[in-house]
């Protein structure tokens, strides 16, 4: 009976290795897709608008500068915001909730109903912070209401959802002191140690920064529809999270790359042999 559990735990531990190996060739093809799918999102879901029309006349129509024309492709997206964001986050739910399992798999772990109930509650709450945060910095109370909620929404799938997913809410009762605080690490450190580290912490990075980036256009006396609130904050934390991303596969090439050439360099360099020990016996001979 005691030695049934050492036999299983070895099995049980290598399994775990193999599962959680984070692999850049993987990582890559799998952020190939799903900046397919963030930019599908953006670009084809809010065309579905006119399918809900019940006048069966179409709804899209350009907003504002109707003497300065926009291009018919971007009317749409433009037309509505609040419709636009509300089906980018529709789309981004079912892209994140992929993308969420892709990496808990990557990181070894094997979320069940607990952890996805943590993963819901921990969303909500952190798109309370960002809705309060968005606020602050300036943007309208009541009139807008219904899209910074949305736009709260948004930020904390891109850029929170992933990390909660794969790593869990942090507890007393996890093993080690690495793991219990390895998300504060993470997140308020922002001090990734590995591969897998920096696919999280660099996604929740970009889409902060490329979000704020975004609001710039916001402040620009233009009155072109695209510059409507809060359509330049989505979608320039789409690209900062795009970027960062890949960003993040680059420079973990490079550190595996580095780490490589030094191994093949160590290992093919040939040794120095006992030169200089026989050095001083062929002095003392000289002097005999």
């Amino acid at each position: 009976m005691s030695d049934a559990p050492p036999a299983r735990q070895p099995a049980q531990s290598a399994r775990a290795a193999a599962k959680g190996t984070f692999r850049l060739a993987p990582y890559f093809q799998s952020l190939s897709y799903l900046t397919l799918l963030l930019g599908a999102g953006v670009v084809a879901l809010p065309r579905s608008s006119d399918f809900f029309a019940t006048s069966g006349a179409p709804q899209q129509q350009q907003r504002s500068s109707r003497d300065r024309p926009e291009h018919p492709w971007l009317t749409p997206i433009t037309a509505n915001p609040t419709h636009t964001l509300g089906w980018e986050v529709a789309g981004l739910v079912l892209t994140i909730g992929w993308w969420s399992r892709k990496m808990a798999a990557w990181w070894g772990a094997t979320p069940d109903a607990k952890r996805l109930k943590e993963t819901v509650v921990s969303t909500l709450g952190v798109a309370l912070l960002f809705h309060l945060f968005i606020v602050l910095l300036g943007a309208p109370l009541v009139d807008k209401w219904r899209d910074t909620a949305l736009l709260a929404l948004h930020l904390t799938l891109l850029g929170a959802t992933p990390i909660v997913y794969a790593l869990g809410v942090p507890s007393i009762h996890d093993d080690g002191i690495a793991a219990r605080y390895r998300l504060t690490r993470i997140v308020c450190q922002w001090a990734p140690e590995n591969a897998a580290e920096r696919a999280l912490s660099f996604g929740l990075a970009g889409t902060v920064v490329g979000a704020w980036v975004g609001a710039i256009p916001l402040a620009l006396d233009w009155d072109r529809p695209w510059q409507s609130y809060p359509l330049t904050p989505m979608i320039g934390s789409i690209v900062g999270f795009i970027v960062a991303s890949y960003a993040s596969w680059a420079i973990s090439a490079y550190a595996s790359l580095s780490t490589d050439v030094s191994k093949y360099v160590s290992a093919t360099t040939p040794k120095p042999k006992a030169a200089a020990a026989a050095a001083p016996k062929k002095r003392k001979g000289k002097a005999q």
